[in-house]
């Protein structure tokens, strides 16, 4: 039995991929990790899959080890890298150490992970690793939201980039729209203009179909 890491599962997107890949799936155990343990544990009770919790904030780029060790002793063999955020607002006007939370957490922490799994020498059991990019964000301008497009350019730009190096492993993006989740601002210009915004559900049934085809695209664009 395979062991899959949903990394940053408490809600969103996340969430709906550890309960369609709780139907859906073969065989296989799941590593939830979040800071949220609480919603963590909830979501393990609700799953019908053998579960474990790892509360773990994704945020502390330079603190991955304890989760390196555990990815490592679960001999993980699927790594979904789901977390990420940052403020929304005035680049000049939100504090520098909220800006650096949504870089650690949706650029440097992936990549230090992508690096572990690559250098065979601490998760050489990982064979996937898919990342969550997003169409808007990190292929143009989106005001408000500086430092979470700066940390999607970057992850990208970096997932592309290696795949182009022909490792063995299957380092995958997957690139969404806007989404339906509390993580979207009220007032964040889809949901003020009326644009089109996917349900997560719907889309982790789209990542559930592309994940599991092997001869699937490394980068994937989900449109609606």
């Amino acid at each position: 039995m395979e062991t899959i890491a949903f990394l940053g599962s408490s809600r969103g997107l996340g969430r709906a991929a550890v309960e369609c890949f709780d139907l859906r799936s073969s065989e296989a155990s799941f590593l939830l990790v979040s800071r949220a343990k609480t919603q963590m544990e909830e979501l393990s009770s609700q799953i019908s899959r053998p579960s474990e919790v790892f509360p773990f904030d994704l945020s502390k780029t330079d603190q991955l080890e304890p989760l390196i060790k555990e990815l490592k002793e679960k001999e993980v063999r699927r790594i979904f890298y789901f977390a990420g955020g940052g403020p929304f607002g005035l680049f000049s006007e939100k504090a520098w150490k909220d800006h650096m939370w949504g870089i650690n957490v949706s650029f440097l922490s992936p990549l230090k992970l992508i690096h572990a799994c690559l250098s065979q020498r601490e998760l050489s059991s990982v064979k996937q690793f898919i990342c969550i990019g997003s169409q808007l964000a990190d292929s143009q301008a989106d005001p408000f939201s500086a430092s979470y497009a700066g940390a999607k350019h970057g992850l990208k730009g970096a997932v592309e980039s290696t795949i182009a190096e022909k490792h063995p492993l299957d380092l995958r993006l997957f690139r969404p729209g806007y989404m339906d989740t509390s993580m979207l601002p009220k007032n964040a210009k889809p949901r003020v203009q009326g644009e089109s915004i996917v349900k997560p559900e719907d889309a982790a049934k789209v990542f559930f179909d592309w994940a599991e085809d092997l001869s699937g695209p490394k980068i994937f664009e989900l449109n609606v």
